[in-house]
C-alpha cells in the first residue's frame, strides 16, 4: 500500500467532537512549548505530547540536518527510546520519504511497505510520520508514531499528529530565526568592535611608549564593570569608550606626544587637547552609543572638580568615564615611560587609594582595590 498523500495542513475534523479534539490539542501543545528555549526542548515535548494525545505508546522525533543531508533519531519514547542517536541510513525508511517528498506518510501495515527500513518492518505495526517544516519548506525532521497494531491510527489521530507537528515547526522556526538573528548581531557586535580596537590601536602605531595600553585599560574596565555590576548595555558602552579613550590623540602633533621630557604650558594645553578632539571624531562613527564619547571627552575630569576638559566634579561626571578613569591611570602608573619607571602594582594601588574623593569615585576606588585584592592578591 502506498503511503497517503498529505492533507491541507493542519486539516480540521469534520465532527464535532473530533474537532474540539483537534483543538484541545493545539491548545495543549502550544503551552507545553510556550516556555521551552531549545530545539532538544521542543522535540523532548513533542514526543510527550504525541503520547498523551494521540495515546501512542512509541514516538520518535527524527532530526533532519539540511547541511550535511543526515537523519539522526534525537528524541524517543518506547521502542524508539534506545535508538536516540541512531542515524537512519541515507534514502532507507519512510521517515526520507517524508523528508524528500515532504509529506506525511501513513503506513497502517508497516510490513507492506515497500520502502520501510529493515529495522521496522519485522513488526505488525502502523506508523505515521509527519514532517516539520518551516515557512520557507525546509524540513527539520520527522514526527514518528508508532503501535503495535494495524490499522491503528484513525483519520483523527493522523490530524492530531498534524497539529502537534504544525505548532512544533512554528516553534523550531521562531527558534532557528531567533538563533540566526543571535549569530547576525554578534557577527556585527564583532565586527564593530574590531573597527573600535583598530581605531584605538592606531594611538599605539605613534606613541610606541603606550603599546599594549588598549588592551589592558579594556580588560580592567570590562573586568571592573562586572565588579559593579553594570548591565550587559553599561560594560558594551565601557569597552567601546576603553577601546577609543585616546582616539583624540591622532590630532596631537608628534612634537608634543612624542616629547621625551616635560611639556610646558602651551604644550600640555594641546594635550590636554586630545580629549575635545577625540569627542569631536567619535562623533563621526555611526550608531556610537553617547557613553562612549562620554568616557572619550570627561575620562581626565576629577572628583574635586579640577580635571579637564570641563572641570566636572563629583557625580557632575559621567559614571562610565569615573569608572574608567581609574582603570586608565593604574595602567599609566604601573607602565614604564621614558620619563618615570613603572611602579609596582602595591604602590599604584597605594596611590589609587589616596585618590579617593579627591582625584576618583570613592566608589569605584572601592570596588577597584577588592577587584585587584582577588586578581592578585599580593596586593
Amino acid at each position: 500500500m502506498p503511503p497517503h498523500d498529505q492533507p491541507d495542513p493542519l486539516p480540521l475534523a469534520s465532527s464535532p467532537l473530533d474537532r474540539l479534539r483537534q483543538l484541545e490539542a493545539l491548545a495543549s501543545v502550544s503551552v507545553a512549548l510556550r516556555d521551552a528555549r531549545h530545539p532538544h526542548e521542543v522535540e523532548s515535548l513533542l514526543i510527550g505530547q504525541a503520547h498523551n494525545l494521540v495515546h501512542t505508546p512509541h514516538a520518535a522525533f527524527v532530526q533532519y540536518d539540511a547541511d550535511e543531508d543526515r537523519l539522526v533519531c534525537t528524541a524517543g519514547a518506547g521502542h524508539y527510546l534506545s535508538d536516540v542517536g541512531f542515524e537512519v541510513p541515507r534514502d532507507a525508511g519512510l521517515a526520507w520519504v517524508a523528508v524528500r517528498e515532504r509529506r506525511l506518510v501513513h503506513a497502517p501495515d508497516i510490513q507492506q511497505e515497500p520502502r520501510a527500513h529493515a529495522r521496522g518492518r519485522d513488526r505488525h505495526a502502523s506508523v505515521v510520520m509527519v514532517p516539520l517544516q518551516a515557512s520557507t519548506g525546509a524540513v527539520f525532521g520527522v514526527l514518528l508514531l508508532l503501535r503495535d497494531e494495524l490499522h491503528a491510527f484513525t483519520d483523527l489521530d493522523v490530524r492530531v499528529a498534524q497539529t502537534i507537528a504544525g505548532v512544533g515547526a512554528a516553534a523550531l522556526e521562531r527558534m532557528h530565526a531567533t538563533e540566526t538573528i543571535r549569530q547576525k548581531v554578534l557577527e556585527l557586535q564583532a565586527t564593530r568592535e574590531g573597527a573600535l580596537r583598530a581605531l584605538g590601536l592606531a594611538l599605539e602605531l605613534r606613541d610606541f611608549e603606550t603599546t599594549g595600553h588598549t588592551a589592558r585599560v579594556v580588560s580592567l574596565a570590562a573586568q571592573l564593570g562586572e565588579a559593579l555590576n553594570l548591565s550587559d548595555e553599561e560594560r558594551q558602552t565601557l569597552r567601546d569608550g576603553a577601546y577609543l579613550h585616546d582616539i583624540g590623540k591622532l590630532a596631537v602633533p608628534d612634537t608634543v606626544l612624542l616629547k621625551p621630557g616635560s611639556l610646558d604650558a602651551n604644550e600640555w594645553a594641546v594635550m590636554q587637547a586630545h580629549v575635545t578632539h577625540g569627542f569631536t571624531l567619535s562623533g563621526y562613527i555611526p550608531s556610537l552609543r553617547e557613553g562612549v564619547r562620554d568616557v572619550v571627552r570627561s575620562h581626565h575630569e576629577r572628583w574635586d572638580g579640577t580635571g579637564y576638559p570641563d572641570g566636572l566634579a563629583g557625580e557632575a561626571i559621567p559614571w562610565l568615564a569615573r569608572i574608567f578613569a581609574v582603570c586608565d591611570v593604574y595602567d599609566a602608573l604601573t607602565s614604564e615611560r621614558p620619563y618615570k619607571r613603572a611602579w609596582t602594582p602595591e604602590a599604584a594601588l597605594a596611590e589609587i587609594r589616596a585618590q579617593a574623593g579627591r582625584h576618583f569615585d570613592p566608589r569605584v576606588v572601592e570596588a577597584f582595590v577588592t577587584l585587584l585584592a582577588f586578581a592578585t592578591p599580593e596586593a
